[in-house]
């Protein structure tokens, strides 16, 4: 019983040996952590700073009062994405949605893709089963020499969602109120592979959001936008919805 009693606590060397060890494991753990709330800021930023870009550029290409880029009036292809519209006064996407993604590497853009659609899911779709360019519209062309001057790129993928909304009413005699706008941008600092056939499968494992601003293949993704996933009932780029829009999947 007295030896229990009389038995002495840890010594002095033995406590500097503990709080030495607790210094290092703090010292690995909190850069990661800084240096990961670092990357997710810093991917927010870039998405935010490219939706203020593209923004500008449909503002400013809507308010053109002729053709604005080379052949337009001879393309005759059905996925053109802008046409000068003389009801409207201006140029304007020809159809409600349009997808852009441009791949920066080493601090130039390397290809523009864009597609549009009526449907907002198919359009998405058709976005990430892209990967890379082969032929390069007339509206491509002009997106990436018009964007480039208005942020700072940095390497990785970037992605915009824009909406037009036609609402002119001659019937009832209401006034045109056309506008053209950016639903959501979104940025990685890694390029994502083409999604396939198998979409689901391909958002969930790159293009969810979880409470890292990380994907489930660990890559850092920004969002920027004002629209709610009316799925999840969320805003888009809030942890646990997804990295780019999405309505409603297909009817089977």
């Amino acid at each position: 019983m007295r030896r229990f009693l009389g038995k002495k606590g840890f010594s002095l060397l033995e406590l500097i040996v503990v709080i030495a060890i607790i210094g290092v494991l703090l010292g690995m753990i909190v850069p990661t952590l800084s240096s990961r709330d670092a990357n997710k800021n810093e991917s927010i930023t870039v998405a935010r700073d490219f939706y203020s870009a593209v923004q500008n550029l449909f503002s400013k290409y809507s308010k053109y009062e002729d053709y604005i880029y080379y052949g337009q009036k001879d393309e005759a292809a059905g996925d053109k994405i802008m046409d000068y519209f003389k009801q409207l006064g201006g140029n304007y996407p020809v159809k409600k949605y349009v997808g852009i993604a441009m791949c920066v590497r080493k601090s130039k853009i390397e290809y523009v893709n864009a597609v549009t659609d009526n449907n907002a899911l198919l359009c998405e779709m058709r976005l990430y089963q892209q990967s890379g360019v082969s032929d390069t519209t007339n509206f491509e062309k002009m997106f990436a020499k018009d964007i480039e001057p208005l942020f700072l790129q940095r390497d990785g993928i970037y992605y915009a969602y824009v909406t037009f909304e036609n609402n002119e009413d001659k019937l009832n005699k209401l006034p045109n109120t056309n506008t053209v706008k950016v639903l959501a941008t979104g940025y990685c600092p890694t390029e994502l592979p083409p999604c396939g056939t198998d979409y689901d499968a391909f958002r969930n494992n790159y293009l969810f959001l979880t409470e890292n601003g990380m994907n489930a293949n660990g890559d850092y993704l920004g969002v920027c936008s004002s629209v709610k996933d009316t799925v999840l009932d969320a805003y888009i780029g809030e942890p646990n919805t997804y990295f780019s829009l999405y309505f409603k999947p297909l009817s089977p």
